[in-house]
């Protein structure tokens, strides 16, 4: 084997063998009130940073058999929105619509086969439904 092909073979073995995962250990700051649903019905959630005013975060999380639930930055549940089995949800800041710069949240309602679109009205984390 030419000397080239020799080390075209183990440098790259000799890179994984070198690439040992650290641990790296991660301690929660505070956990969400939970949902009102039973079993495993929390499930994802998105993260709302406000731009301004850090104490103005929000999580947007999901009750899988109820809808979605909005977080204070403490884990307070502040605003329920019972409108169907949500799930996946996701949401886009700064988004322009009809002259307003607001946050769109969206999830799939599994039920419906449909998405169901939400906006944040207002930095508190009320929110429509649009």
């Amino acid at each position: 084997m030419e000397p080239k092909h020799l080390f075209q073979a183990i440098f790259p073995s000799a890179l994984l063998f070198s690439c040992r995962p650290e641990a790296f250990i991660v301690y929660p700051a505070f956990e969400t009130d939970p949902v009102a649903s039973p079993d495993d019905a929390a499930d994802d959630t998105a993260i709302f940073i406000h731009p301004g005013d850090a104490s103005k975060n929000a999580i947007i999380g999901t009750d899988k058999q109820k809808g979605l639930i909005v977080y204070d930055a403490q884990g307070k549940a502040v605003h329920r929105y019972p409108f169907g089995r949500i799930s996946n949800v996701d949401l886009r800041q700064e988004v322009d619509w009809n002259g307003r710069r607001v946050t769109i949240v969206g999830g799939s309602n599994r039920p419906d086969q449909a998405t169901g679109i939400l906006c944040l009205v207002d930095e508190g984390g009320a929110a429509a439904e649009v």
